[in-house]
């Protein structure tokens, strides 16, 4: 019996483990704009875990980047019970640029429980808004939420980027660095300037 909880938990650790790398795939991909490549990685990803929020997510924007609104819609739309259909329906939203619809379903959200995911697509909202100090506030909380969600970490780096507040973009981008694959758009962004800033 032992060996059989060993065994089981085991495996959904595997699970776990691949999901995340194939979502790190699937995030390289994305900024190198092969979203063709990413769709496939996160095809995978939640094969392997598929109410992972984040992978969910990201399929949902690798669509939208794809032109592929309506897609994204009824995937979202699939996700009622497992509680992320708000969530995805926020982001098809922020991709059509309504950020006003794409809020409101965020704060009645969060009136049900905070969350990470939540409080980095209010953050996100704040970007496009170009209102800083409310893109920051979401954004921290999504940070104390989750210190390891990389969507989060680039953004707090690049608003502080941005306000040219080297040490704070240092300590975000950093992060974030250790968390993404090497080699593509983003990384190779964020790992040149903390060189040339002596972040890294």
């Amino acid at each position: 019996m032992r060996f059989f909880l060993i065994a089981i938990s085991f495996c959904g650790l595997s699970f776990a483990q691949s999901a995340q790398s194939h979502m790190m795939k699937a995030r390289a991909a994305i900024c190198d704009k092969n979203y063709a490549a990413a769709k496939t990685s996160l095809d995978a990803a939640l094969a392997s875990d598929p109410n992972n929020a984040e992978a969910q997510l990201l399929f949902v924007a690798t669509l939208c980047y794809q032109k592929k609104q309506p897609d994204a819609k009824t995937f979202a739309s699939s996700k009622t019970a497992s509680g992320t259909s708000t969530l995805l329906d926020a982001q098809v939203a922020l991709f059509s640029r309504d950020v006003s619809l794409a809020k409101d379903i965020l704060n009645k959200r969060l009136q049900k429980g905070d969350d990470y995911l939540t409080r980095y697509l209010l953050g996100y909202s704040g970007v496009l808004e170009r209102k800083t100090d409310d893109a920051l506030k979401h954004l921290k909380r999504a940070y104390e939420l989750n210190s390891s969600h990389p969507e989060t970490l680039f953004l707090l780096g690049d608003l502080y980027r941005a306000k040219d507040q080297v040490s704070d973009v240092a300590i975000y981008w950093s992060k974030y660095l250790e968390l993404v694959l090497p080699g593509n758009g983003c990384s190779s962004y964020v790992h040149d300037y903390l060189a040339r800033a002596g972040g890294r």
